[in-house]
């Protein structure tokens, strides 16, 4: 009797953190960790403060836009001084109070009077809008316009909803802007990777699409099933491995990142 029989290859692997589902959360700007909001393993929803940094970069930029607003302020009170000017002159011009040329010159000062705060207040919009990309929301910009009080804390908030899988600041550490590697990493949990390394000598064996089962030592005797989704392009030259990944639903929760 002819049967046929499925290979079978065996090897290790780890869950790893669904990278299509993690994002890096980065300061800003440069400056020095005042509190710590979020630990490893917290759950947390979009928009929720995950640390206060106390940066010399917002300063500058509550400065600038405490300056525009001001000039704003100016312009507009200049516009309406010269718009009583305005009609004071047309008034005396038409009684034959005046000349033309004080009733055109009021005009003229009226009109510049205009640009000056239409000028400003597209300053005003800079600032405001470098304000936001330094992460203040419109309401922090709004209360900090109405006080005036420049503050050089500024609170940072998480991205996206997930958890906390990593954390590589502490208090009082001082951090700078563009670093390589991130504050925080917040993650969706709900779908991990396993990553395998496939022997050398197996790699021609695999492929995409093909199924495969795994243990974890933390859930004896439970097999888990997934299917291929990654192959690797190249062999490690360290390891002499393939890597292959497969994407494993994790809603229970059970299954955590670096387990073997």
């Amino acid at each position: 009797i002819a049967r046929s029989f499925r290979a079978e290859h065996v090897t290790e692997g780890k869950i790893a953190v669904d990278e299509d589902r993690t994002t890096p959360v980065f300061s800003p700007y440069a400056g020095r960790i005042i509190k710590l909001l979020a630990r490893p393993g917290d759950s947390v929803r979009q928009g929720q403060p995950l640390f206060v940094i106390e940066a010399a970069d917002t300063v500058q930029a509550q400065n600038d836009f405490v300056a525009a607003s001001t000039g704003l302020n100016k312009a507009k009170s200049a516009l309406d001084l010269a718009d009583i000017q305005d009609r004071r002159a047309k008034d005396l011009f038409e009684g034959k109070a005046v000349p033309l040329k004080d009733y055109q010159q009021s005009q003229a000062a009226l009109i510049q009077a205009q640009n000056d705060v239409r000028s400003a207040t597209t300053a005003l919009e800079a600032a405001r809008n470098r304000l936001r990309i330094l992460g203040l929301s419109d309401d922090a910009i709004a209360a900090f316009q109405e006080k005036g009080r420049i503050d050089p804390q500024t609170t940072i908030v998480a991205p996206i909803a997930g958890t906390v899988v990593q954390r590589k600041v502490g208090p009082g550490q001082y951090v700078t802007a563009g670093a390589s590697d991130p504050v925080f990493v917040i993650g969706d949990l709900s779908t991990v990777w396993l990553t395998a390394f496939v022997r050398e000598t197996d790699a021609s064996m695999v492929s995409i699409g093909q199924d495969l089962s795994f243990t974890v030592l933390a859930l004896p005797g439970r097999d888990i099933a997934a299917r291929i989704n990654y192959v690797a392009a190249a062999i490690d030259p360290a390891t002499r491995r393939l890597l292959v990944r497969a994407s494993v639903d994790n809603q229970d929760g059970l299954l955590k990142p670096e387990m073997f």
